[in-house]
């Protein structure tokens, strides 16, 4: 909250409590209606500052950064800003929200220094130094900002916010932005490794020897024992070799495989495959005078 006491033209001392823009618009009036003269009306304005803040600076333009100050703090989106920005730890971000609210409010028409974001964040009571702003500028805010003169030593530099700044600062306070991930450093990563490592499950103990025999005794892809082919492509080369120019049971597909070919296949192997055959037409089947079903050549 600002004050103000003016001095009218009769003498009298008025004193004037208000914000920025309300005493400032009382001391315009006043000084009007007085004149220029040596009746003129004085002024004098103080602010209300934080215990150890550095007091605000007017710019040669005649704007003061506690303008800012007070926007930030009396804006629409004041809750917001509290939440998504001064609550939080990113100084990338509270460099970024003076230049923000000039362009919001202040239809972009001023440029802040290092040195007036630092006073800027001091009075807002989460200080960001005028070292460590400039820092920032240069380094990762370097692509959301705009200076008006390049970085000379012994120059102050104004900024102002670019469309990327904007768009940086709209999404922050709205709560769409999310931070960056660290990359995860070599020690992290190792304890992740171990981590999967641990979940994998332990291994049956079991001798090489019935780990071997196990081995040898399953199934292969096809079907069919390891060692032989499985029931399926014994028929179809069967079929290619022409096993099937006459009608043949399943018996004695059996058989033929048992004793021709050293496979041994049990009934319901084979009844599968052959019904197979028989739908994808490599096969026919009829049933003979015993009710027995014969496959043959399609």
């Amino acid at each position: 909250m600002a004050k103000a006491s003016i001095t009218l033209p009769n003498g009298s001392n008025v004193e004037i409590e208000g914000t920025i823009e309300e005493v400032r618009e009382l001391l315009e009036f006043y000084g009007a209606r007085a004149g220029t003269g040596s009746g003129a009306a004085k002024k004098r304005a103080s602010t209300k500052r934080t215990k150890g803040a550095k007091a605000p600076s007017a710019k040669s333009d005649g704007f003061d950064i506690t303008d800012v100050v007070n926007l930030i703090k009396s804006c629409d989106d004041a809750e917001r800003i509290e939440t998504q920005i001064l609550d939080k730890s990113s100084a990338l971000n509270r460099v970024l929200l003076p230049l923000y609210m000039i362009h919001e409010h202040l239809e972009n028409a001023h440029t802040l220094s290092s040195g007036d974001i630092a006073a800027i964040t001091t009075q807002l009571s989460v200080p960001v130094t005028q070292p460590n702003a400039s820092r920032a500028l240069a380094g990762n805010a370097s692509k959301y900002v705009i200076g008006n003169t390049s970085r000379r030593s012994g120059t102050a530099v104004g900024y102002k916010l670019n469309r990327r700044g904007v768009q940086h600062l709209q999404s922050v306070i709205a709560g769409e932005a999310s931070p960056k991930q660290k990359p995860a450093s070599r020690g992290s990563s190792r304890k992740q490794a171990r981590k999967k490592v641990s979940k994998k499950a332990p291994k049956k103990a079991g001798s090489g020897k019935k780990a071997a025999k196990k081995k040898s005794s399953g199934s292969n892809k096809g079907g069919g024992v390891r060692g032989r082919p499985a029931a399926g492509k014994m028929i179809r080369d069967l079929v290619a070799d022409g096993f099937f120019s006459k009608p043949r049971t399943i018996g004695s597909i059996q058989e033929h495989a048992e004793h021709s070919l050293a496979h041994g296949y049990a009934v319901n192997e084979l009844s599968t495959p052959l019904r197979r055959a028989v739908h994808n037409k490599l096969l026919a089947r009829a049933k003979n005078s015993d009710g027995q079903y014969e496959y043959s050549e399609s």
